[in-house]
């Protein structure tokens, strides 16, 4: 792309052809039943030529209710053994009649690598998905004038079973693909961390043009940007087609590094706000469009510049919803303001199949309940009976502070929690200590806890550079650094201590600064810390 004006004439092949796509899912929020039913038989037609299907006595002829009643609702360790089969025999029907095109690795931060089955139907739903959310941006009012983007790459590691994606590009069906190929910037290619990562920055500052980034995590574009302010006598040096606007030292004014930049497409809701809120204070006069709910088993939401939302994608998946009460809803059955567990059928093999994840119903659009993510739903941790979530954890703790952090369980010693907390934002570790103490006995469970002295009072560990420490860790530790989630909270205790030994390991020769409330006694404090009164048995 030489010009403005052939930019301009390939940002409208782009929109004319994403629009058939972008039509047929707005013309369907109006009636999310019907739209759902019709997925749900176009996915059924399918599901029931499969192995799977058949060892629930399946035809294929089931409604909903009878589908319901047949076949149980899966986590990925339930299907797993299938999933295998299915991997080692691409074509055979034993998830899904359609061939398996390649097993896609997830990116959890609290579990073991799985691998995802992929058909070509599962890529055309994130296909639409993209070109959906293009299509939306063109018509809202962004003035692109280059269309030059950048969308998350990162290496990853070889997958025996199948060959995974090298590029999030890869997620795209023509002629979507090789049109938003025009637009984008791409490192070379490499299987090393560091040399990606150099690779990646000089890729980045190559180009003044840019006016797009997508990454998934808000964290992962901080940590470029940390790497470029660390190695900035280093880049300044290397072969580059442009003067870079860098200081000798301090902050680097980023909208002059790029100062076409328009948007960045970033998770913003959950553990990833704090981040985002960060990427805006970076870029003052950049909009940040958070992504929805977006995960390697499928897509499920896309946001909507009108709706000031997101919307499921209730064409490409057939979804299902569990109250708190345990009772499954469909779509057009949900409540404003309630929450639930999300329950997926999509077009790769993945049947009922339980995500683990907790939207929340945010308003409707047309007819459509928006949904936001707000947490996982098994981010639990129990050492002595306190029971913390995650999503408890981020919501007391948040209110807090400007900076990423993250709260960890410690049994090194005595049982308690660890909270890691960027040492360059933190003004006054020990009034944090105190009020996050505070914030997180306004738990019953974990107040009484520490008034028993069965967990011991909240450790605060101070780390330089926190985001891009727990950047590598999550890479260390087996992750895929574009796809990295950001979490306020580690529940496995065995992950957590691998943090800790890793945060140590970092420091070399330099003792961490460890605040404790506990000071000299092992008492608890009286005050917030003391229970409201028990009664025998409860």
């Amino acid at each position: 792309m030489q010009n403005k004006f052939m930019a301009g004439i390939l940002i409208k092949l782009l929109r004319a052809a994403c629009f058939p796509t972008n039509f047929r899912f707005h013309r369907s929020l109006a009636d999310p039943k019907i739209a759902q039913q019709d997925t749900y038989w176009k996915i059924m037609a399918d599901f029931a030529q499969t192995d799977y299907a058949k060892s629930f006595g399946i035809t294929g002829d089931e409604n909903y209710k009878e589908f319901a009643a047949k076949v149980p609702i899966q986590t990925y360790e339930e299907l797993e053994p299938w999933i295998d089969r299915q991997l080692k025999f691409p074509t055979a029907k034993v998830l899904t009649p359609h061939k398996i095109v390649h097993a896609e690795p997830t990116s959890g931060s609290s579990s073991s690598t799985k691998h995802i089955p992929y058909t070509r139907k599962l890529v055309n739903s994130f296909s639409n998905l993209f070109g959906i959310w293009a299509y939306d941006l063109l018509e809202s009012g962004l003035k692109l004038e280059t269309g030059r983007i950048f969308i998350s790459v990162s290496p990853k590691p070889g997958n025996p079973k199948q060959k995974a994606f090298q590029s999030d590009k890869e997620y795209l069906q023509e002629p979507l693909k090789t049109l938003a190929s025009q637009f984008l910037l791409t490192p070379p290619a490499t299987d090393d961390a560091a040399e990606f990562q150099h690779a990646l920055a000089m890729t980045l500052l190559s180009d003044e043009r840019l006016e797009i980034i997508s990454v998934w995590s808000p964290t992962y574009m901080l940590s470029i940007l940390d790497y470029i302010e660390q190695n900035r006598q280093t880049l300044q040096k290397s072969a580059i087609l442009r003067t870079l606007p860098f200081p000798e030292e301090g902050p680097i004014d980023w909208q002059r590094v790029w100062p076409q930049l328009k948007l960045i497409s970033c998770w913003d809701d959950a553990s990833a706000e704090l981040a985002a809120n960060q990427l805006k204070k970076c870029f003052p006069g950049v909009r940040i469009q958070g992504k929805g709910l977006l995960a390697t088993e499928a897509p499920f939401t896309v946001p909507l510049s009108d709706a000031e939302g997101c919307l499921p994608l209730l064409n490409d998946v057939f979804l299902e919803f569990e109250d708190s009460q345990g009772v499954i809803k469909r779509l057009h059955e949900l409540t404003d303001y309630e929450q639930y567990q999300v329950i997926v059928t999509q077009n790769s093999g993945l049947t009922r199949y339980r995500m683990n994840d907790i939207v929340e119903v945010r308003g409707f659009y047309s007819q459509t309940p928006m949904l936001e993510f707000v947490g996982r739903a098994n981010a639990v941790c129990d050492l002595a009976g306190e029971k913390l979530h995650e999503e408890f954890v981020r919501n007391a703790l948040t209110p807090l502070l400007s900076d990423s952090f993250v709260v960890v369980p410690n049994c090194e010693k005595d049982l308690g929690y660890t909270m890691l907390v960027d040492s360059r934002t933190l003004a006054n570790q020990d009034e944090l200590a105190e009020k996050a103490e505070e914030a997180l006995c306004s738990a019953h469970h974990y107040k009484l806890a520490r008034f028993q002295n069965q967990i011991a009072a909240l450790e605060l560990q101070l780390v330089e550079n926190l985001s891009t420490r727990l950047q590598e860790f999550h890479q260390a530790d087996g992750m895929q650094l574009g796809n990295i989630k950001d979490t306020a909270f580690i529940n496995d205790p065995a992950k957590a201590a691998r943090l800790l030994a890793f945060i140590n390991e970092k420091r070399q020769s330099n003792q961490p600064l460890r605040v404790s409330l506990l000071e000299e006694s092992s008492a608890p404090h009286q005050g917030f810390l003391q229970p409201e009164k028990q009664e025998v048995g409860s």
